[in-house]
Formats: C-alpha cells, structure tokens, sequence
C-alpha cells in the first residue's frame, strides 16, 4: 500500500513539473523568471525530490530550466555562467525551446560586451562577420551583416558601410503606431542625417546593435592603435593643394584584398558630379549587381595585362573587377596608381552605378575622377604627360 501511494505521489510530482515544463519552455524567459515564477517552479521541484522523482525527464528538464532563469535573474552574472547554464539545458534537449533560445541572445550578448563580437563566420576575403539578421531600412526589408570592417545591407536595396567612413554608431529606439524596436544609428562622415536599420527580431535587437557598437570601436581603437602606415611614394614637382611637393603619403584607408588588409588613398574628384566612363562593364554584370548605388571602387594597374600593357582595372574592394578604364585615359592614370603602389597604397575613388531598370537592364559604372595633372599635384605625384591633351584639365 504504501509503495502504490509513494509511486501515485512520484507521478503527480512529475505531472505537475511536465506541466509547468511546458508553459515555461515556450515563454520567453525574461516572461517566466519572475520572483513568484521561479518560487512556484521551486516549490516543485522540492515535491519531486521528496517524492524520489528527481532523476525524472521532465524534472530534471525544469530543473535545468531553473537554474538557467536563475542565471539570468544575477544582476552582473558573466559569461561563463551563462555558458554553462546553457550548455546543460542543450544537454537535455532544450535548445530549441523558446526559453532557451531567448536565453541564448541574452548569453550572446553578455559574450559580446566581455570579449568583444565573435566571428559566427568568414565572408570575401577572409572577413569576419560578427552578426547576420533580418533588419528593415527607410521600410525596405532585407538582412543586414555585420563584420570586422563595416556592415553590408542586402534587401530590395545594397548598401555598404565600411567602418572607415563612419563617424559614429549607436543603439537607438525605433518607434511607429504599432511596435516598439532597436535600430542601429550609422553616422557617416559628414552626412547631417545618420543611416538607421532596424531589427524587429525581438531576440536579435539588442544583440545586433551591441555587435555593430563593438565592432565599430573596436575597428577605431585598432586604427587609432595601430594607424596604416606607408612608405614614401614618388614627390611631384608642384606645391600642392594642402600637400606640399616633397611630401610623404599616408593612407585614408584601409581595405580588405585577398592578400590581406591594405592601406588606401582617395584619389581625388571633381567634387561636381560623375564624369569619367568605365568600359567593358557588360563582362562584369554579377559583379556589378552586387555593388551599392554610390560605391567606392579601387583602381588597380595591370602592367601585365596581355591587351594593354596600361591597362588600369576597376575593381570593387572584394578585387572583383567591374570594368576598364579607356585605353588613351588609362595610359596617363597607370603611371600615379603604379607609383603608389610602390608605395604600399592602393588607389580608390567614388564612383556610381547607373542602369538596372526596365529601359536599361545592364549596369554600367561612371568614377569621381579629377584630371591626372591635377591628381598628380593634389597627391604630391610625378606625371608624365601620354597620348592626346587631357580634356580634364583643359589642356
């Protein structure tokens, strides 16, 4: 008799902890780990151990779960902790409950402002990518990928943000009629109006943001750190606009190449619009899909090109070439992108994609590219005058 009702009081002791198992692992755990829950859930846990149901599934399953939601209740818990609490609620097969998927956020995050953002992969390059969600932007939807050097946009519209160009990030609220969410804050160089995209996924909000912080300070502080530095490159033989003749270059940027991280300099525009025409563009369509509206490009000179031993490439910073410069015009740009290059430094510019509508599907790409005379002076460069006058600069 007594053994029948110490087995009936085991198997209602483990019902009941069945039960509150259920309503626990599909809430959200900052929903069920109130004083009164975890009390509740306390209490029994406690009549399953006095029952000698404690080596139970679901018991031991809550109690996981509890000692996870503890977890989360420490104010300043680590990382550590949160791991450990996390790895025996997967050991039990909770992973995939919505506790602990929630869970798995909030120890991500912890992970992230100790040690700093964690590659979940490699992109182009060998680039670390950091974060990669559903976000929205300007009410476009698309993913939004965080790495080591900037963040890359990819929905209805590309957008690319290298860390270089940016001044500022931060987490700020997005509010509209019927929700509440985080939104990161991207405050490039001069612009009056920061880019923001917004994460809706509740578990990914904070997360998303907090990477996108850290990833920016932390590419800052290396810059700041250890700033690109370059070797002397080829003077001209004018003063130049704030670079006197004699002067030494040094990087604007840096970007990354498959051969690893390399140290840039813009090269100088007009400043009035985009002038300077890009050819062959049609071999390189894919490439050019994959580019922002208003990208910046490298130039790259291919002395050893079988076609034209001046030849100068335009290439995105991936190195993925999106078309040539003329022939005529590439013969007096090589020699400044060459002289560079010995150097240490890349040469990139601004550029602009046009096409890719209904009337004209194919995509075609247009530089910010102020004359070779003037890019000579501007950058402290010799320039040997080749070919025809330079149209640019009225000669």
């Amino acid at each position: 008799m007594f053994d029948f009702l110490r087995r009936r009081r085991a198997a209602a002791a483990v019902a009941a902890c069945r039960a509150e198992l259920a309503r626990t692992a599909a809430a959200d755990a900052s929903m069920v780990s109130s004083p009164r829950d975890m009390q509740a859930r306390a209490g029994l846990l406690d009549a399953a151990r006095q029952a000698g149901a404690s080596d139970a599934g679901e018991v031991r399953q809550l109690d996981s779960l509890q000692r996870l939601l503890a977890v989360l209740r420490t104010k300043g818990a680590d990382a550590a902790a949160m791991e450990l609490a996390l790895a025996d609620a997967r050991s039990l097969n909770l992973g995939e409950t919505t506790a602990v998927r929630t869970f798995e956020a909030a120890c991500a995050l912890a992970v992230v402002r100790e040690r700093g953002p964690q590659a979940i992969r490699r992109a182009a390059a060998g680039r670390r990518v950091y974060f990669s969600g559903p976000a929205e932007h300007k009410n476009r939807q698309g993913t939004l990928e965080v790495r080591e050097d900037g963040l890359t946009f990819t929905g209805e519209v590309l957008i690319e943000i290298p860390w270089a160009n940016v001044a500022h990030v931060a987490e700020v609220v997005h509010e509209t009629r019927d929700a509440l969410g985080a939104a990161i804050a991207i405050q490039e160089g001069k612009r009056r109006t920061a880019t923001k995209f917004v994460l809706w996924d509740a578990p990914d909000q904070s997360l998303g943001c907090e990477v996108a912080v850290k990833a920016w300070e932390q590419f800052r502080a290396a810059s700041t750190a250890a700033p690109a530095t370059a070797r002397p490159v080829a003077t001209g033989t004018h003063a130049t606009e704030g670079r006197p003749a004699g002067a030494v270059l040094t990087a604007d940027l840096t970007i990354d190449t498959p051969a690893g991280p390399v140290p840039a300099v813009r090269v100088p525009g007009t400043g009035r619009g985009y002038f300077f025409e890009v050819v062959g563009e049609s071999f390189y369509q894919d490439a050019l899909r994959a580019l922002p509206e208003e990208p910046t490009v490298r130039l790259t000179a291919e002395p050893d090109n079988p076609h034209d031993a001046n030849a100068v490439a335009i290439q995105s910073l991936d190195c993925a070439t999106l078309g040539y410069m003329p022939r005529e015009e590439a013969a007096r740009y090589q020699q400044l992108i060459l002289q560079l290059a010995e150097g240490g430094l890349a040469a990139v510019c601004q550029a602009t994609v046009i096409g890719g509508t209904a009337e004209k599907p194919s995509r075609g790409i247009i530089l910010d590219l102020d004359g070779p005379t003037i890019v000579a002076s501007k950058l402290g460069l010799q320039y040997e005058r080749r070919g025809r006058s330079d149209p640019h600069n009225g000669e």
